[in-house]
């Protein structure tokens, strides 16, 4: 009898082990655990993620929108109509508060708050964003357009822009928008009025930073200085420099033509100021939003030549009647000089930008 138990105890757990190998152990929690994916049938998906809390009207955020210029000047006027535009677009879900005049530093310390991720957003002139990516420089090269009008075909093109945003993207990190202020740079000073390279020598000129910049002033025969601006009058008055390269209408701003009356519309090159966007509020964005920068920036390249032109030709006028300046408008064979007498700032800076970059702009300019 004892042994007939032993025996069939033997053979239940033989049953029991047969079992467990054929169907499959349990999980600790009591439920059996999935079969091994042997490629015939696609692994289940993982489970969705949770929505990612995006702004809303109802909870909105505020972004910090810094740039340079002076808060009564056109290109503060085009900050504004991003601003409402963007508000508008994303329903007041994205609000913009812009600070200008440098009031969140100088260029160069808000590029270096975008890059890092402690500033939202900046709207930076193309010589500083050089620093970061020299490809910029062939924004500069000399004597490329002889127009607004001919700057925004190219420059607010999509052609232009979808490449140029990629290479911002894939080497800093950072989102460019696209350029919502332009300024044409031109020639204020003491001397003489200047119609030919020629004219050039021996003047001492006031440059923004940026190194294709004291290039370009250089080449043509000129010496340069990195004055702050604030300083500039003082500098034109005491003969520290002889003159600025600026457009007039900021000429007129800062009260130059009070003690500089020699202005020529060289447009040696055109300073776009790109609207960039770091990484850490990118981030914060639903796609929806973030497309709704580059829609409001886009609207906003769409107001530049109408709003600027009218504007540049006004302090024309105002120069030449208030102030007595003497303005020079170059004729197209005037500036073909320029542009001849520059080709050795093409050659230094081809290899800076890289062939792939300076093709693709020199082509775009040249279709």
């Amino acid at each position: 009898m004892k042994a007939s138990k032993v025996i069939a105890l033997l053979l239940c757990a033989v049953m029991v082990l047969g079992l467990a190998a054929c169907g499959g152990g349990s999980t600790s929690s009591g439920t059996t655990a999935p079969a091994a994916n042997t490629g015939s049938t696609p692994a289940p998906a993982a489970p969705a993620a949770p929505a990612a809390n995006y702004p809303t009207p109802e909870n909105p955020l505020t972004i910090s929108l810094g740039h340079s210029t002076p808060e009564k000047s056109s290109g503060n006027k085009q900050a504004n109509i991003f601003k409402d535009k963007l508000e508008e677009l994303t329903n007041g879900a994205v609000l913009v508060t812009v600070y200008p005049g440098s009031q969140l530093g100088n260029e160069d310390t808000m590029l270096q708050g975008i890059y890092s991720g402690s500033m939202d957003a900046g709207i930076i002139s193309g010589t500083v964003l050089t620093t970061v990516l020299p490809e910029v420089n062939a924004w500069y090269l000399p004597f490329m357009f002889s127009s607004l009008q001919e700057y925004a075909d190219v420059m607010f093109s999509e052609e232009f822009y979808k490449p140029t945003a990629e290479l911002f993207e894939s080497k800093t990190g950072m989102h460019f928008m696209g350029i919502p202020i332009v300024s044409p740079r031109g020639l204020l000073n003491t001397k003489r009025s200047v119609v030919e390279p020629a004219d050039m020598k021996g003047l001492t000129i006031r440059c923004i930073a940026g190194e294709i910049i004291k290039d370009i002033l250089s080449n043509l025969g000129a010496s340069t200085t990195q004055l702050a601006f604030g300083e500039v009058y003082t500098g034109l008055q005491q003969g520290v420099c002889d003159g600025v390269e600026n457009g007039l209408s900021d000429c007129i701003e800062m009260k130059f033509t009070e003690v500089a009356k020699y202005y020529t519309d060289t447009m040696q090159c055109m300073n776009g100021l790109g609207l960039i966007v770091s990484d850490a509020t990118w981030q914060k964005l639903s796609p929806e939003q973030q497309a709704a920068f580059r829609e409001a920036c886009k609207y906003t390249e769409g107001t530049v030549v109408e709003n600027q032109q009218s504007y540049i030709d006004e302090c024309y006028v105002v120069g030449e009647k208030d102030y007595n300046v003497v303005v020079t408008r170059l004729t197209d064979a005037q500036r073909e000089a320029f542009k001849e007498a520059s080709k050795p700032v093409y050659d230094k800076y081809q290899p800076i930008i890289g062939d792939d970059y300076y093709n693709f702009f020199t082509g775009l300019v040249n279709k």
